[in-house]
C-alpha cells in the first residue's frame, strides 16, 4: 500500500471521528435549546434530558455487594416554584448514599457554564402527619439562584446495605425525560436475580440481554418518557407509575447459599429472623391485665373482641420508625405501659394478650392498597408497609387491625381490603389469606326527609341521616373531638340539599357507636327552591342530582380510584297537606352494570309525593378498560338531573 493511500485512509478515519464529535455536539445543543423546549413543554416546571440508573451487583468473598449508580440532568423551565430550588436525597440505615456532586450550568442566553453547588447538608425529617420518630435522613442539595434556561447535574451513589431491600426502578416521573437509561447487571451463575415489569406496556421501551464475562446484564432504554399527571380519585403513585420489581432469591458463595427473599418461604424466614427476640419473656402485668380484660367472657370470640377493643381504645396509634425498628414490633409489654405504638406494636400486643390465654391468634404481614402487587405476584419486603394481627377458627380468618380508629371487631381496615396477608404460625408455617372487600350494601348512606310547603316558596324540612360500614367510621373520624359548631359545618355539607340557600337549622347524633350504625335527627330550610309557572309549582326532588359530576371519565388518563364499594340512599316526602295535589311525576328510571348503578322511583298518594332514589358503586377501581360501561350508566344518571315533578295547588 503507497502512503498516498495510508494518507487517504486515515484521513478518512479522521473525517469519521470528527463528524462523530460534531455529531454529539450538536445533539448536546439540541438538549439544550431553552427556547424550544419551553414551547415544548409549557406546563412542566423542568425536564430531564438524562436519567440514569446503574444497578451493580457483585460477590465479595463471601457477601453480597450492591451499589446503584444514579445520574440525572434536568433543564429547569420555571424557576418561581420552590421545590424547584432544592433536592432531596434520602438515605437510612438499609441504603446509605456516597459519591454526591451536583453542578449547577448557568445559562446565559447561549450557552451554559458549569459550576460545582457546594450547598449540600445532610438532614433528618420527621414526618408531620402523626410520626413520632423515624431514622430517615436526606441530603438537601441547594441551588436557591437557578433560573429558567439553567441545568442542574446530580450524581450519587448508593449501597444497600440489607440486600433485600433492592426493590424498584421507577421509569415514571411527574416531569418529562428526553432521554432514560436503567440497567442491572451481576453474576449470573451466583445470583438469583428476579424482575417484574409494571405498567411498562405503553412505554417505548427497548430491553436487552447480554452476558459479558459471566455478567448477565440487563438494560431497559427509553426516549420520550411522558410525565406523569394528577387527577381527582387518582390512585397511588404506584398505581400510575411505570417501573421494574428486583429482588435476590439467592447468591452462592464458597462459603454456601445464602437465601434472601424472592420465594415466600425466604420472605417468611426472614420476618421470623427479626422477630425471634420480640416477646421472649412473659410479664406478669401483662398477664394480669389480660386475665382483667377476658374473665368473665366465655367463648374465646368474645375475649379475642375485648383485647382487640382494649388495644383499640387504650393505645394511641403513632408512627414510629428507626432502622429495622421499622419492621421489629417493640415488646408488648413496653407498649402496654407506654401507651403509643405503631401498626406493628398494636398488633404484636394484640397477638401476645391473645396467646397469653391460650387464643390462636398470630402476627400477619400485609401491604396497603397503594401496593398494586401481593406477596404471591412477587414475594418482596416491599410488598408489605403494614403489620396486623389474625384470629385463625376452625371455619375462618378474622383480620385484626387497632390503627383503625372506629372501626369495628372483624372489620378489616379500607386500606387493606382485597390485600393478602401473610399470616405465620411459627417456624416454617406460614399461609396466604386474602382479606375481603366490603360489600356495597354493608357502607351503606341512607337519608330519609320529609319536606313540608311553606309561603314563598320555601321547604321546610326533618331528615333522618344513617351511616354504616366505612361510610360511618369515615363519619365518625371527622366528627371526633369537634366542637358543635365545627360538626354543624361538617354536617352542612355533607347534608346539603338543593341550593345555596339551604340552612342546617339543628342536628342531633342519636346513636355514634362503634358496634352499631350512626344515625342523626336534622331540620332545614331552603329558600326559593320551587319555582312557579301560573297555578303549577315545579321541584326537583332528586337532592343527590350531582352525585356523579366529578366521576365521569371524559378524557381520563388513570384509573377511578375509591376508598370503598357503596350504597346510597335517598328517600323524599313532599307532604301535600291538603294545600296541593299531584300534576306530574317523572317516570321511574333504572340503569345498573357491574361497576355501578341506579334507580329512581317516583310514586304519589292524596296526602304526598314520594320519591326514592338508590346509588350503588361496586368496584373499588374502575380501569379505562371499564370507562365506557362506567360513563354509560353516569350519562343516563345525568339524564334524569333536570326531572321536575309539578304541583297544583287546590
Amino acid at each position: 500500500m503507497t502512503n498516498r493511500s495510508l494518507s487517504h485512509k486515515y484521513k478518512g478515519i479522521l473525517l469519521f471521528f470528527l463528524s462523530l464529535i460534531f455529531l454529539r455536539e450538536q445533539g448536546y445543543a439540541q438538549k439544550t435549546d431553552v427556547a424550544y423546549y419551553l414551547k415544548a413543554y409549557p406546563e412542566a416546571p423542568l425536564i430531564y434530558l438524562e436519567k440514569s440508573e446503574d444497578v451493580k451487583i457483585k460477590l465479595v468473598k463471601n457477601s453480597i455487594s450492591i451499589i446503584r449508580e444514579n445520574h440525572q440532568k434536568f433543564l429547569v423551565l420555571k424557576s418561581n416554584l420552590n421545590h424547584i430550588r432544592n433536592k432531596k436525597i434520602r438515605t437510612d440505615g438499609f441504603i446509605k448514599v456516597g459519591n454526591l456532586n451536583a453542578y449547577h450550568y448557568v445559562y446565559n442566553g447561549s450557552k451554559h457554564n458549569k459550576t460545582p453547588i457546594t450547598d449540600i447538608d445532610l438532614k433528618t425529617e420527621h414526618d408531620d402527619n402523626g410520626t413520632f420518630y423515624d431514622d430517615d435522613k436526606y441530603y438537601n442539595i441547594g441551588f436557591p439562584n437557578v433560573k429558567e434556561g439553567d441545568i442542574i447535574e446530580i450524581n450519587y451513589d448508593e449501597e444497600y446495605t440489607e440486600p433485600r431491600f433492592l426493590g424498584i426502578v421507577y421509569f415514571s416521573d411527574y416531569y418529562p425525560a428526553l432521554t432514560s437509561r436503567y440497567t442491572v447487571s451481576y453474576p449470573e451463575n451466583m445470583v438469583k436475580l428476579n424482575t417484574r415489569e409494571i405498567n411498562n406496556q405503553l412505554l417505548p421501551v427497548k430491553k436487552t440481554e447480554e452476558l459479558k464475562k459471566g455478567n448477565r446484564i440487563l438494560s431497559w432504554n427509553m426516549d420520550s418518557v411522558p410525565p406523569l399527571s394528577s387527577e381527582d380519585y387518582e390512585p397511588s403513585f404506584r398505581h400510575k407509575a411505570s417501573y421494574i420489581l428486583l429482588n435476590i432469591e439467592r447468591y452462592t458463595t464458597p462459603g454456601g447459599t445464602v437465601n434472601l427473599c424472592g420465594n415466600l418461604d425466604n420472605l417468611h424466614s426472614w420476618y421470623l429472623q427479626l422477630m425471634k427476640n420480640v416477646n421472649f419473656t412473659e410479664d406478669k402485668e401483662l398477664i394480669k391485665l389480660t386475665d382483667s380484660i377476658t374473665h368473665n367472657l366465655s367463648s374465646d370470640l368474645e375475649k379475642v373482641k375485648a383485647i382487640y377493643y382494649w388495644v383499640q381504645t387504650k393505645i394511641a396509634y403513632l408512627a414510629y420508625e428507626d432502622g429495622l425498628g421499622g419492621y421489629i414490633p417493640r415488646e408488648a409489654a413496653v407498649v402496654c405501659s407506654r401507651r403509643f405504638g405503631d401498626c406493628k406494636d398494636m398488633a404484636n400486643l394484640i397477638v401476645k394478650m391473645a396467646q397469653t390465654i391460650h387464643l390462636p391468634v398470630y402476627h400477619a404481614w400485609i401491604g396497603t392498597r397503594d401496593i398494586p402487587y401481593q406477596f404471591s405476584e412477587f414475594p418482596a419486603p416491599f410488598c408489605a408497609n403494614h403489620m396486623i394481627a389474625a384470629y385463625i377458627t376452625p371455619k375462618d380468618t378474622m383480620f385484626l387491625d387497632a390503627t383503625g380508629k372506629y372501626y369495628p371487631f372483624n372489620f378489616p381496615t379500607a386500606m387493606i381490603q382485597d390485600k393478602e396477608a401473610l399470616i405465620s404460625l411459627g417456624k416454617d408455617k406460614y399461609f396466604l389469606a386474602k382479606v375481603p372487600l366490603i360489600s356495597k350494601t354493608v357502607n351503606l348512606e341512607q337519608d330519609s326527609v320529609v319536606l313540608t310547603i311553606l309561603p314563598g316558596n320555601k321547604l321546610l324540612g326533618t331528615g333522618y341521616y344513617k351511616l354504616s360500614g366505612i361510610e360511618k367510621i369515615r363519619m365518625m373520624n371527622y366528627l371526633d373531638k369537634k366542637s358543635y359548631s365545627t360538626q354543624k359545618k361538617i354536617l352542612k355539607e355533607v347534608l346539603e340539599k338543593g341550593n345555596n340557600k339551604f340552612n342546617l337549622d339543628t342536628f342531633y347524633i342519636s346513636r355514634q357507636s362503634v358496634d352499631k350504625d350512626m344515625e342523626l335527627i336534622y331540620k332545614f330550610s331552603i329558600n326559593d327552591y320551587l319555582t312557579e309557572d301560573k297555578n303549577l309549582k315545579f321541584i326537583n326532588l332528586n337532592f343527590n342530582k350531582n352525585y356523579f359530576d366529578k366521576l365521569l371519565a371524559t378524557n381520563r388518563k388513570y384509573p377511578l380510584n375509591f376508598t370503598n364499594a357503596l350504597t346510597a340512599k335517598l328517600y323524599v316526602v313532599v307532604k301535600l297537606e291538603g294545600k296541593y295535589k299531584p300534576d306530574f311525576i317523572p317516570t321511574d328510571v333504572s340503569f345498573n352494570n357491574a361497576l355501578l348503578g341506579f334507580n329512581q322511583k317516583y310514586s304519589k298518594n292524596n296526602e304526598s309525593v314520594i320519591f326514592e332514589n338508590t346509588i350503588y358503586i361496586d368496584r373499588l377501581t374502575i380501569t379505562p378498560m371499564d370507562f365506557k360501561d362506567w360513563n354509560f350508566i353516569i350519562n343516563h344518571y345525568k339524564k334524569t338531573k333536570s326531572n321536575l315533578t309539578s304541583l297544583t295547588q287546590n
